[in-house]
């Protein structure tokens, strides 16, 4: 009679063990079929008024540029004035054209923006404060090319700059190569890094910048012409110039040496002297050597000279340059 028993209870424990097994498999099974939920996006957009600056001047008409940013889809963005509607678009960076002739002259009025991604999250800009003029814009910006030179030998790539002002705000300027447009600039700095690697050597390429105002008055530079230098051959050693100090002035404490190096192609670094003994070589702009004077005798005089390599290891001196260490 107890072994029956026992062989019983075996028996139930393995029926109660399959069983649970097989109420873990299935639940394993409900829980692998089921997908989880998405977490919901719940960041609203950012958005910026990029164009027009804020406490610019506008009139008449303007174009009204913004961007936002998200990790969703941007379903909507409305641009207001005065918070009246004055433009209704989708995508991240949408641009407006804004009639403002209906709005009181020479008074300040407030832009703001809002974007709605695609989980209804919606962000909204901050302030931009314009005033707009009782005249038409009718004068044109004024631009002018800071880099490179008229004439300058570049290699590689070289960084194109352009200074544009306009009497109530500048809308863009762009960059052109040999008459081709090759980059705009939209905010300032507007500069664009050419990158000539690749183009002809020893060929002459025009670059000009033309700038636009808010009323699309334009004005272009005039044309600046540069060189590519061959790669295969630099026999131009650098020029020094001394800037500071003043050749045969007294110096005393703790003096910035300092020099200006031009070289057609690049400078690799440039080596100061003291009475002869090299003191310091600096590899990059700007080119200086802060000398302490105090081990020198005093009222003495004593010279500096100066030596400047380029990539191909041409080298240019200046010097030596006489002071009197006081």
């Amino acid at each position: 009679m107890d072994l029956y028993r026992k062989k019983k209870a075996i028996l139930e424990n393995l029926m109660k063990n399959m069983i649970l097994k097989i109420i873990i498999s299935v639940l394993l099974i409900i829980v692998t079929a089921c997908q989880l939920p998405e977490i919901k996006d719940i960041t609203p957009p950012l958005v910026f008024i990029v164009f027009p600056y804020n406490n610019s001047v506008i009139s008449d008409s303007t174009f009204v540029r913004v961007e936002t940013t998200d990790e969703s889809e941007i379903t909507s963005v409305i641009l207001y004035l005065d918070n009246i509607i004055v433009g209704q678009s989708s995508g991240r960076n949408p641009e407006f054209g804004v009639d403002v002739s209906g709005f009181a002259d020479n008074q300040v009025h407030v832009f703001t923006a809002t974007a709605q991604d695609a989980d209804n999250n919606r962000g909204l800009s901050p302030q931009n404060f314009v005033t707009i003029a009782n005249t038409p814009d009718i004068v044109p910006p004024e631009v002018t090319l800071v880099n490179p030179l008229n004439g300058q030998i570049v290699k590689d790539s070289v960084l194109v700059v352009a200074k544009a002002t306009d009497d109530r705000l500048v809308k863009e300027v762009a960059f052109f190569l040999n008459g081709d447009s090759v980059s705009t600039q939209a905010i300032y700095p507007y500069e664009y890094l050419l990158d000539v690697r690749g183009f002809s050597d020893s060929i002459r390429y025009n670059i000009f910048a033309k700038a636009f105002d808010a009323a699309n008055n334009f004005t272009i530079t005039p044309p600046i012409a540069v060189t590519l230098f061959p790669d295969s051959f630099d026999d131009v050693p650098p020029t020094i110039v001394l800037l500071f100090p003043l050749a045969g002035s007294t110096v005393t404490g703790t003096v910035n040496v300092t020099v200006d190096v031009f070289d057609n192609v690049m400078v690799s670094r440039v080596e100061f002297y003291v009475d002869g003994d090299l003191m310091f070589v600096d590899t990059s702009p700007p080119w200086r050597y802060v000398w302490d004077t105090a081990p020198w005798a005093d009222g003495g005089q004593h010279t500096l000279y100066f030596k400047a390599l380029d990539s191909s290891d041409n080298v240019g001196t200046l010097g030596p340059v006489s002071y009197t260490v006081q």
